[in-house]
């Protein structure tokens, strides 16, 4: 009994881990499709402010909400490299 107790318990924590490192993939793949999907929103809100710069009354008003697109654009762009470099130094072998 001692045997197959020990099997089954190497055969669960085998299970565990695979359960762990399943989930860690799929954060980091939730990670990267909500990064994905807010690079193409921002890419949206910049083409609408630029097509809208006719009817624009307030330039200061339009360059600030520009520099704050681009900003976020920029916090977006870094955190899908460090997304990418997370999966990278997770999957390097040891």
């Amino acid at each position: 009994m001692k045997r197959i107790l020990a099997a089954l318990k190497g055969k669960l924590e085998e299970v565990k881990l695979n359960n762990k490192v399943k989930r860690v993939e799929a954060a980091l793949n939730s990670a990267e499709i909500n990064a994905e999907s807010e690079k193409i929103e921002l890419d949206g809100k910049l083409t609408e402010l630029i097509s809208d710069l006719d009817k624009c009354s307030d330039i200061n008003n339009f360059i600030s909400e520009l520099s704050a697109i681009m900003s976020k654009q920029e916090e977006n762009d870094k955190l899908l490299e460090r997304i990418n470099a997370i999966r990278t130094y997770l999957n390097e072998e040891v």
